[in-house]
């Protein structure tokens, strides 16, 4: 897929971590449901940094009242429960071929800063 821009929100270590293991562990036995926990949990983490990232921060900036914050709140709480349920369902029935599709794509989404 080639765009001629991305949007992109910052990574903490423990997610990028746990992203990288959640990763290795699926491609090393893509067949078993315990790889595809591994890569499910690796997604729904990734969501929730990024979720976090897109909604809480500008509330920071903008000095979002307590009623604004705890809409905003709802509303993530329930996008990363969607999320997850329809993950499980997808990820499930995937084969080994599609689950090591997807951990390509996850790890090209994943931009690392050289200092």
């Amino acid at each position: 897929m080639s765009h001629p821009a991305y949007v992109s929100s910052p990574l903490s270590e423990a997610a990028l971590n746990r992203a990288r293991d959640g990763i290795a562990h699926a491609r090393k036995s893509p067949a078993s449901k315990d790889a595809k926990q591994h890569l499910l949990d690796t997604i729904n983490c990734l969501t929730e940094e990024a979720m976090n990232y897109y909604f809480y921060t500008p509330m920071d900036i903008i000095k979002a009242g307590t009623m604004t914050r705890k809409f905003v709140g709802m509303g993530v709480s329930g996008s990363l429960k969607m999320v997850n349920s329809m993950g499980k369902k997808a990820i499930s029935s995937l084969s080994e071929e599609q689950i090591i599709e997807l951990c390509d794509f996850i790890e090209d989404l994943i931009h690392e800063r050289s200092e």
